[in-house]
């Protein structure tokens, strides 16, 4: 009989904490990613790889006799834990689009969204989570729309074959205001709203040390851009919406809240920069590095009448109950003030087991959410776009 492979031991040992991270990540606030996070969030969305691994090693240290010691039985014990714990995440993944369902409804009343995944969906997940581009989508990388180089760059998204003029949805990432670009995240949702005809934009903005407002900014800029070429594009220019993850839900809800504010579009005041929806995941709603204005979005949510604003497009934010970096609670603070200021439909979806950056794989919560963002962009565009 064999004697217990290092290699097992030490396998069982990182199966069990990127296991154990998922369930219950170490709260870092901050705008830089730790290992930690690193680890809990790749164990969150993407169990299937995980699992695999645990039990391919467990076959391989069975088959070879090797589970037959003291060592051994604590390497079981491990592998054990990371495979119910990897299930746990896969069953708290599957209550991601009954979350948005019920989220859905209670900010307009009613959906239509179904509750369960699609088997391609399941497929996605477990064969190609690390994302593999879709045919029937085109993408454009790096055309300019504004005079900052890179940080005025943006990437389009759309359907290879021709379909009816829909709306146009900017895309602005996350980075903590010092990092991130447009090719990472929300891949998933520009190519899915894409092959259904929109323009999809991920854009670049100014980061660190370009301080607040320059990234709301460049965000009303794309905006002022996307409408300008919309028809080069075959899309609707009267239909923009915005979605931004983690520092880019900021800016983006930044941009909600001040349309048509002249003291974030200089030298292009009389552009058209409202938008109809925004879209908010695992977002950052506190004070950002300024060099003036009032930084935090609460900021701009005072009217001196304090009746409901009817300016504020209809607001999504989805944040997970597990995110380490920024508390779910804060993310639920906005939805509430929001929804007293505000006289457009707000829904707050806070989904189980999920952490920061739930956007990066092809994963069963990531397929869920963008399920739900279709859902949302049907029931809060108007009818001329909402064919998605």
């Amino acid at each position: 009989m064999s004697e217990i492979p290092i290699g097992y031991l030490v396998g069982t040992i990182a199966a069990a904490t990127i296991a154990y991270l998922a369930l219950w990540p170490i709260p870092r606030p901050g705008p830089r990613m730790t290992v930690s996070m690193v680890l809990g969030m790749s164990g969150s969305e993407i169990p299937f790889l995980f699992l695999a691994l645990n039990l391919f090693s467990v076959a391989i240290a069975a088959s070879e006799g090797s589970i037959a010691s003291v060592p051994a039985y604590l390497g079981l014990a491990l592998s054990l834990f990371a495979i119910v714990g990897q299930i746990v995440v896969i069953v708290r993944a599957t209550r991601t689009l009954p979350t948005i369902a019920d989220a859905l409804g209670e900010g307009f009343g009613a959906t239509n969204l179904r509750r369960t995944l699609r088997v391609q969906d399941w497929l996605r997940a477990v064969l190609t989570p690390l994302h593999v581009p879709r045919r029937d989508v085109e993408r454009i990388n790096d055309v300019s729309y504004g005079p900052h180089g890179r940080a005025n760059m943006l990437d389009l998204y759309r359907s290879r074959t021709p379909k009816p003029a829909r709306g146009i949805l900017i895309q602005l990432h996350g980075g903590g205001f010092f990092g991130g670009r447009k090719s990472k995240e929300a891949r998933l949702l520009m190519e899915r709203l894409a092959a259904d005809g929109w323009l999809c934009l991920s854009a670049n903005y100014r980061l660190l040390p370009a301080a607040f407002p320059d990234q709301v900014v460049d965000a009303k800029r794309a905006i002022a851009w996307a409408r300008a070429h919309a028809d080069e594009y075959g899309a609707d220019p009267g239909t923009v919406a915005l979605v931004g993850g983690s520092a880019g839900a900021h800016v983006a809800m930044i941009c909600a809240l001040t349309g048509g504010d002249p003291r974030f579009q200089p030298g292009f005041e009389d552009a058209e920069t409202s938008v109809v929806a925004v879209i908010g995941l695992y977002g950052y709603y506190g004070p950002a590095p300024t060099s003036g204005p009032p930084s935090d979005p609460l900021d701009y949510l005072s009217e001196p009448d304090k009746g409901r604003r009817a300016d504020i497009p209809a607001i999504m934010i989805v944040h997970g109950d597990r995110d380490p970096m920024v508390a779910a609670a804060s993310a639920r603070e906005l939805a509430s003030q929001l929804r007293t200021a505000s006289a457009s439909p707000v829904v707050y979806a806070e989904l189980p087991g999920a952490h920061h950056t739930l956007d990066r794989f092809d994963s069963l919560r990531c397929a869920g959410v963008v399920d739900g963002v279709e859902e949302f962009l049907r029931r809060a565009l108007p009818r001329s776009a909402d064919g998605v």
